[in-house]
């Protein structure tokens, strides 16, 4: 069971991470003077995927942020998947 919340733990702090990327005050601003991109709008932000770009080919959310989070959240139903299944096992056992 600890595997499962080291895992969830681990994504959980991940979508934070790329959660902070979202919020800049100006938006034209971040992407022209911290980033060196050009702005264009109509590109929103997304909260799944974790997404808010500045142009078609630049994102402020790392590249990383989005697999390690799918990852984890695999990893999380492989892992309580194989708790239920052990516990049923112990279960039909002391029957």
């Amino acid at each position: 069971m600890q595997a499962t919340g080291y895992t969830a733990l681990v994504g959980g702090a991940t979508y934070i991470w790329g959660v902070l990327h979202l919020f800049t005050f100006d938006i034209k601003e971040t992407c022209l003077l911290q980033h060196g991109q050009g702005w264009e709008p109509g590109h929103g932000e997304h909260f799944f995927p974790l997404s808010k770009k500045c142009n078609a080919d630049y994102d402020l959310v790392p590249s990383y942020v989005n697999p390690v989070v799918m990852i984890c959240l695999a990893g999380v139903a492989v892992f309580v998947t194989l708790a239920v299944r052990q516990a049923a096992r112990a279960r039909a056992a002391t029957k």
